[in-house]
């Protein structure tokens, strides 16, 4: 399953901070394409993390959960934690604001240049120790939905959160189901030192 926003998913214009929508739609899944009683969700990078939040917010539909090389904000060490429960003062949600203004325009450039078929190309050799698996078909189904008219929003809206990060941290303290965790040793964004 694509998680909304990304793959050949709608691009849909929503707010994605802390994976609210993809908890719904996960859950909205279970109940009305498996229907089968409770699952184990698998998810890689920010599907690790969806998965994770599904079965944090739905221990009831969820028996375990296996993330593979999971995405999501991890608590900064010497920082208190901020509840994303309890909302932002008025003046740290107009700083919020105004930052969002420069990050957008910071985010459109990015968006721009990580949709170019060299940039995904070097992006996934990166990933992949089996290079080979690096094809002009593989390349094409990320640029593709990338071409989207609303796929640079989307980008900015997964990137830019309305409240406190709910992080991975706080997650895991909250999950009643097993869990497995697997993590490339050579993953280039989140290293074993950041687990």
């Amino acid at each position: 399953m694509c998680l909304l926003g990304f793959g050949w998913s709608q691009k849909a214009l929503v707010d994605y901070t802390n994976g609210k929508q993809w908890i719904r739609q996960i859950s909205s899944f279970i109940e009305e394409v498996v229907a089968s009683g409770p699952v184990v969700l698998a998810g890689n990078s920010l599907g690790g993390y969806a998965s994770l939040a599904a079965a944090v917010a739905r221990p009831d539909l969820v028996r375990g959960v296996a993330m593979l090389n999971g995405a999501g904000p991890f608590d900064e060490p010497g920082r208190p934690a901020l509840d994303p429960d309890q909302p932002e003062p008025l003046v740290d949600r107009f700083k919020n604001w105004l930052a969002g203004i420069g990050k957008r325009v910071v985010l459109y450039f990015a968006f721009v240049r990580a949709k170019q078929p060299e940039r995904i190309k070097e992006v996934l050799n990166m990933v992949y120790t089996n290079r080979d698996m690096v094809d002009d078909e593989l390349v094409d189904s990320i640029v593709q939905p990338a071409l989207d008219p609303l796929a640079a929003e989307v980008f900015f809206r997964i990137n830019h959160r309305t409240a406190p990060p709910v992080t991975l941290n706080r997650l895991l303290t909250r999950l009643q189901a097993p869990l497995l965790l697997l993590w490339g040793m050579r993953d280039p964004w989140i290293t074993p030192s950041k687990v």
